[in-house]
Parts: structure tokens; C-alpha cells; sequence
């Protein structure tokens, strides 16, 4: 591993094991030529997330069984947060295999985890989602579009709803623009209404201005937004 690729995720431990999913993260950041075991790494990060679901399923019929709470203990809330780095540089990679494999594993996360385990991870990586949306690899975007529409879904927060509201206003890409009006109409649609409410004024906002956008895609969006 590069020197300049280095981040803080330390080993750590659970129930005496070395835990699988820095050790997947740490996979994640290998030098670009590495791209394959990337791939394999993202493949064994979802079946230990499916494992995983598996066992805590298990903990809740058999409280007593050990591996059941090693599972709990897996993907905390601290070892999610610490495959940032791993999916900021995953979904800007230039093979779109790499992309693609990123975003399943990272929709994945968000849709088993949900909100709060997930919800500084998406903090930290949905601003780069978002930013790398206006690529020009339409293989790329067009997964980066289904895994950012995911995480609307699955995990509501100011974190997802503030950083869409923000390009939105300022992009000046018409796919992207057309994007967050998508994005906000998800949310308006499937969120609760005391996380939207926060957001009222903005809302109206970027609303009121999408009526106007230049695109005409954009504008359709916007009513359905409206009404």
C-alpha cells in the first residue's frame, strides 16, 4: 500500500478476531492497478454485510449465541464511518467496474443498516456522490445516480437533503440540476415530515426556481414537486 494511501483505520478487534471489515477497507484504497481485488473485497464486504443481518436475526431468537453479537459488534456504527475514505475513492475511480461494485455495496449498506449506523458514512461520502454525478462516463453516473437514489431513500437526514438543495442551487450541469430535483421530490415523497419541515424555506426555494430551470425535464420535475 502507498504511503500517501494511509488512513487511520487501525486493527482493531471483536470476540479475539481481526476485524473483517477495516481489514475489506483497507483492500478498498490499494494502489488503482489493484482494481480486481477492489472488486473482490466489495463482493466480500456484502456477503459479510448479508452474513451479518443473518446472525443478528439470530441474536433476537437466541440472545445467548456469541456469533450473533460478534455481528452486532461488526458493523458499529465506528467501523461503518471508517469505509469513507475506501468509498470516496471507489465511486470516483475511472473503471467503471470499480464504480459500479461501490455503489451496490454502498446502497447495500445504506438499506440493511439504515440511518443510524449509516449516517456519518453518508455525511462524509454523499457530497462526493453528488459531485460525481456530472461525470462524463454515463456508465458511471448511471450507477452513482441509482446508488444516490437509494440512499434517499433508505436513510433521511439533513446530511442527504442539504448537500441536494445546495448543488441544486449552484450547478450549472442540466443532468445534475435534473438529478437533485429527482432527489428532492424522493424526499418530499417518502420522508417524514418533521425531517422535511426543517427544511421548508429551502424547499420553497428550490421549488419555486426549478419551475423556471432551463431544462424542460427539470421543470416537469418541479411540478411534481409542487403539487
Amino acid at each position: 500500500m502507498r504511503g500517501d494511501q494511509r488512513t487511520d483505520m487501525s486493527i482493531m478487534s471483536f470476540g479475539g478476531k481481526t476485524n473483517a471489515v477495516l481489514e475489506l477497507g483497507k483492500r478498498l484504497i490499494q494502489p488503482e492497478e489493484e482494481w480486481k481485488d477492489k472488486c473482490v473485497a466489495f463482493t466480500e464486504l456484502r456477503g459479510l454485510l448479508s452474513d451479518s443481518s443473518l446472525l443478528q436475526s439470530m441474536l433476537k431468537d437466541a440472545p445467548e449465541a456469541a456469533a450473533a453479537e460478534d455481528a452486532v459488534t461488526l458493523f458499529t456504527p465506528e467501523n461503518v464511518q471508517a469505509l469513507t475514505q475506501p468509498f470516496r475513492v471507489t465511486v470516483t475511480d475511472l473503471r467503471s467496474t470499480v464504480v459500479k461494485e461501490a455503489c451496490t455495496t454502498l446502497s447495500l449498506l445504506a438499506q440493511t443498516l439504515g440511518p443510524v449506523r449509516c449516517k456519518i458514512l453518508v455525511r462524509d461520502v454523499f457530497p462526493t456522490l453528488l459531485d460525481a454525478r456530472g461525470g462524463s462516463n454515463k456508465v458511471n453516473t448511471a450507477a452513482i445516480h441509482s446508488c444516490i437514489q437509494t440512499i434517499v431513500g433508505a436513510t433521511p437526514s439533513r446530511f442527504v437533503l442539504a448537500p441536494v438543495l445546495q448543488v441544486l442551487d449552484t450547478s450549472k450541469n442540466r443532468e445534475v440540476r435534473e438529478s437533485c430535483i429527482h432527489y428532492t421530490y424522493l424526499a418530499l415523497e417518502g420522508w417524514n415530515s418533521a425531517i422535511l419541515e426543517r427544511f421548508k424555506i429551502p424547499l420553497q426555494s428550490a421549488i419555486a426556481t426549478s419551475l423556471s430551470d432551463a431544462s424542460p425535464k427539470g421543470r416537469e420535475q418541479a411540478r411534481d414537486c409542487y403539487w
